[in-house]
């Protein structure tokens, strides 16, 4: 019996003398270096497609899956018409090639605003490519309609211009008689067909 203590006393002393330097251990091998933090960018961007005017807001890229990066894109959306309607979702284009985002459009009433959100993972073209969190939101652009249309490309590049149409005002006035009927001519809207 006084063996068995006596070891027992020995294996608890030196357990908790390696214990400190054990747990040290596993936190030095388990530990990693902190990912690098979310780039916000202020867009300000805007162009018009099928009765609503589109404003990206910001952008918001963060480390995604892998090599990839999360880029966060935050629009404003104005219903230029009279009628309740959803905004439409736009082509993801990312080096010129369309990919599909998540998007939250939400249902707007006629003259109203809302927010909404799309949200794309951008990938390096190699494995071996490093990717910022700048370069990410460069490669990409929302583009609305097909080439057949009107079409609206709203690129998150600083250096690139959007391509759209935006509706007009048109200052019109003048007065129609016939008869016992008069048209006066109030105002007047130029708005692009997008079809």
């Amino acid at each position: 019996q006084a063996a068995i203590k006596a070891n027992q006393a020995t294996a608890a002393a030196s357990t908790t003398s390696a214990t400190p330097s054990a747990a040290g251990t596993r936190d030095a091998a388990t530990g990693t270096s902190a990912a690098p933090a979310p780039v916000t960018r202020e867009i300000g961007k805007t162009g018009w497609y099928d009765g609503f005017a589109i404003t990206v807001v910001n952008a918001t890229a963060e480390h995604g899956f892998g090599d990839g990066v999360d880029v966060t894109v935050n629009l404003q959306y104005q219903n230029l018409g009279i009628e309740d309607g959803n905004p439409p979702d736009a082509d993801i284009e990312i080096d010129g090639e369309s990919q599909e985002g998540l998007f939250d459009t939400p249902g707007i009433p006629g003259g109203g605003n809302a927010k909404g959100t799309v949200v794309r993972t951008v990938v390096p073209d190699k494995p071996t490519d490093t990717l910022t969190f700048d370069q990410a939101i460069d490669k990409v652009s929302l583009v609305y309609g097909d080439a057949a249309d009107n079409q609206t490309s709203i690129p998150l590049a600083k250096s690139a211009a959007v391509a759209s149409v935006e509706p007009k005002e048109l200052a019109a006035a003048g007065t129609l008689s016939q008869g016992q009927i008069t048209i006066d001519v109030v105002s007047g809207t130029l708005v692009p067909s997008y079809e």
